[in-house]
């Protein structure tokens, strides 16, 4: 069976007369009847009910007084005298002259706030358009644990940075997205803003406030100006649990660009790009689960790019680049790890000019017992190359930079540079003898090879390849 793509869209949409999902131009009225049942009987209104889709792909929104609002539809009868939707959901109530809709678009998502509370596994939300808000958007889909995920995304983003709709709040304890108690949910292509002056805990892009998440995928969003862009702990310890996050830029947070807490599950990260922010990039606090940091770029935040707490398993940071992080506090670093007992995997990375003034000043700090490797990694600017280093570890093949080896200080692709980028082209390690022709790649997250992107690619953010977002 199919199943729904929920359209929101301010200009063309409405949340009085549509469902977001069936026929082009909306079926409507005022007179929908419930009862507590999957059967709807819109008689009084005789609609034309022939145009409506079975097949899961249509939902029916009914202006219930409590409890659920949208469902999907799973069959009609257009006889005249009868008129009936029968949803795969049942409405709570019993009640009658209530307000539907049928296909067309919805105006907002806060006009739509039940919809992200009734839409289940498989469902999309498809935001076009972007809005401001003055309460949390709280996203819990239903019976949502297993089967295909549920999915929020946009089709108005391109593939070109900053295509994104914005969803964005001036208001104090706002978030964007509440994400309590969600499972196996997926969000693509949005852009978080908060634009109140002092933000807060609550201030953050997404968060869970009142129950944990799980198996939450965020991807090529955006999120700035918040207290935490991602916040993995909320102030009541509900947690973001199997986070992955994928080709996101954070950036400008009071506080931190991602904070996992502790006692948590840590993070899995690719192609992201982490700058500017107050303090830690990445704060992941300690758990006994592996946190993986890929192709990501970490760049000029008040503390350590990343700090990971991880204990009792294992690390992989690879292709990474940390730049100019660490301008205040006592652990100037790129990278600080403070667990232990850990296995380490740190390949193929820059670490350039992290640290500056008191305290440690290097590009990785280790604080505890370790077993593991560092290899093919690029060290230079303010940095040493390692401190703490536990007595398990030797650093191999280990290269020395004398000049800063990005295109500029906003554009992190490697320049070619003696003694910087140049350095570091062709020098990372490729498979082991799995081609007898292929070349090294590059260290670092941005390569300084080109190739056209294959047809739909995101592209890279801009600063990991040229200027911020605003």
């Amino acid at each position: 069976m199919a199943l729904p793509t929920v359209v929101i869209n301010s200009g063309t949409g409405s949340n009085t007369a549509a469902s977001g999902a069936g026929p082009a131009t909306a079926l409507s009225g005022t007179a929908a009847a419930t009862a507590a049942s999957t059967i709807v009987t819109l008689l009084v209104d005789n609609p034309d009910l022939s145009g409506v889709a079975t097949d899961g792909s249509a939902v029916i929104w009914i202006g219930s007084s409590s409890g659920r609002q949208f469902a999907k539809i799973t069959g009609t009868n257009n006889t005249a005298g009868v008129k009936t939707v029968t949803v795969s959901d049942a409405f709570a109530n019993t009640e009658s002259g209530k307000n539907w809709g049928i296909g067309g678009k919805r105006a907002s998502c806060a006009g739509s706030s039940r919809l992200f509370l009734d839409f289940r596994a498989g469902w999309t939300i498809d935001i076009q358009t972007g809005e401001t808000i003055t309460a949390d958007i709280v996203v819990t889909p239903g019976s949502n644990v297993a089967g295909s995920p549920a999915v929020i995304k946009s089709t108005s983003f391109t593939g070109t940075w900053g295509t994104q709709p914005i969803l964005q709040t001036a208001t104090s304890a706002v978030a964007g997205f509440d994400v309590s108690s969600a499972q196996n949910l997926i969000i693509f292509g949005l852009e978080f803003k908060c634009t109140f002056g002092s933000p807060v805990g609550g201030n953050s892009g997404i968060v869970p406030k009142s129950g944990h998440a799980n198996f939450i995928t965020i991807a090529a969003c955006i999120f700035h100006g918040w207290s935490v862009g991602i916040n993995g702990v909320d102030a009541a310890f509900f947690r973001l649990q199997n986070l992955v996050v994928e080709q996101c830029e954070i950036y400008s947070c009071t506080d931190r660009g991602i904070d996992m807490g502790s006692n948590i599950d840590p993070i899995r990260m690719y192609k992201c790009y982490v700058h500017d922010n107050t303090n830690e990039g990445v704060r992941c606090g300690s758990g006994n689960f592996a946190s993986v940091y890929h192709r990501c770029v970490f760049a000029n935040n008040g503390l350590a790019g990343v700090q990971d707490n991880t204990s009792g398993s294992e690390l992989q940071v690879t292709e990474c680049g940390f730049f100019g992080n660490a301008s205040s506090g006592a652990q100037l670093v790129g990278l600080y790890l403070a667990g232990g007992s850990m296995s380490l995997v740190l390949e193929d990375n820059i670490f350039w000019n992290n640290g500056s003034g008191a305290g440690v000043s290097a590009g990785i700090h280790m604080t505890t017992e370790n077993s593991g490797i560092i290899r093919n990694n690029a060290f230079g600017g303010a940095n040493q190359l390692v401190t703490g280093l536990d007595a398990n570890f030797a650093a191999f093949n280990t290269i020395t930079l004398t000049v800063d080896p990005r295109t500029s200080g906003t554009d992190n692709l490697l320049n070619s540079t003696a003694g910087g980028g140049a350095l570091c082209r062709n020098a990372a390690n490729p498979c082991a003898n799995a081609s007898a022709t292929a070349t090294n790649p590059d260290i670092g997250a941005i390569p300084s090879g080109g190739g056209a992107a294959a047809g739909g690619a995101v592209m890279y953010h801009p600063g990991m390849a040229g200027g911020m977002s605003s």
